[in-house]
């Protein structure tokens, strides 16, 4: 579900936009969250759109998230992306168009997540400007799962991440380093 909100600047009335952000519906936006967002838009004309990280109630985030921000490229968006946490400004959603219905709960597949890292590859591809600021945090409590659920959820995002790293076409150095990290962690 997406949600829309204005991006303006009283200093200057004739910027008038929509931003377009696709909150979990068991997610939480802080009080000031989208007016920051709205004034950095507003005051950056060039960037398309910002992307942050999910934190727990209790203020903590998975280690895996980029600590540090970055201007977000096909290569380095893969650990700075979340649904409930990407804000863009309507004309680039206008311009990526729709999910991939082949991604996500209910597409009925196994790739049953990503499809906001498609959505931003899509986005960057075209041209976005898209900023990750991992001080943007949104609320979002992680589930916890049993062995047999980490089991599930781990062949799920494994083939939702096979399944966008060929319909984009990355090349064998990005799918050797897609592979490294989960063997790694799995030997650790």
């Amino acid at each position: 579900v997406a949600t829309t909100w204005k991006i303006a600047e009283p200093s200057l009335p004739w910027l008038k936009e929509e931003g377009v952000a696709f909150p979990d519906d068991d997610c939480e936006y802080a009080n000031e969250l989208l007016e920051r967002i709205a004034r950095r838009l507003a005051a950056e004309h060039g960037l398309d759109g910002l992307s942050g990280r999910s934190v727990g109630r209790d203020g903590r985030s998975s280690s895996s998230w980029e600590r540090d921000a970055a201007l977000l490229t096909g290569d380095n968006l893969w650990n700075r992306v979340n649904s409930g946490a990407i804000f863009l400004r309507r004309r680039v959603v206008e311009g990526v168009g729709r999910f991939d219905e082949l991604l996500g709960l209910g597409s009925g597949r196994p790739s049953a997540s990503g499809e906001e890292i498609d959505y931003v590859i899509r986005a960057v591809r075209s041209g976005a400007r898209i900023a990750y600021d991992p001080e943007l945090t949104v609320t979002h409590d992680a589930p916890r799962f049993d062995a047999a659920g980490l089991g599930a959820l781990g062949y799920r995002d494994g083939a939702s991440v096979g399944y966008i790293i060929r319909k984009h076409g990355y090349p064998l150095r990005v799918r050797a380093r897609m592979l490294v990290r989960p063997i790694g962690g799995t030997l650790l």
